[in-house]
């Protein structure tokens, strides 16, 4: 066995450690998920149903690739 620091990544995950604790996070997989779809100078919200707006179709609008689509939520799954 032998010891090479401590931990930064496993699996993906974000590992910082300090005197408070461990603590992990996925923001640099969230970066590359967005770099990946082209989304980095996207509207951030903290929710992704924006409160108090009405969904309307859009009849006249072009038709949205579904297969991407459901690329980015496998990914976030």
């Amino acid at each position: 066995m032998t010891d090479i620091g401590k931990m930064r990544y496993f699996l993906g995950v974000e590992v910082k450690q300090d005197d408070q604790g461990i603590f992990f996070s996925q923001s640099k997989y969230a970066t590359e998920l967005l770099t990946r779809f082209g989304m980095e100078k996207c509207n951030m919200v903290c929710s992704p149903i924006v409160t108090g707006r009405k969904l309307v179709k859009d009849e006249n609008r072009k038709v949205v690739d579904a297969t991407k689509y459901k690329q980015m939520v496998g990914c976030l799954m």
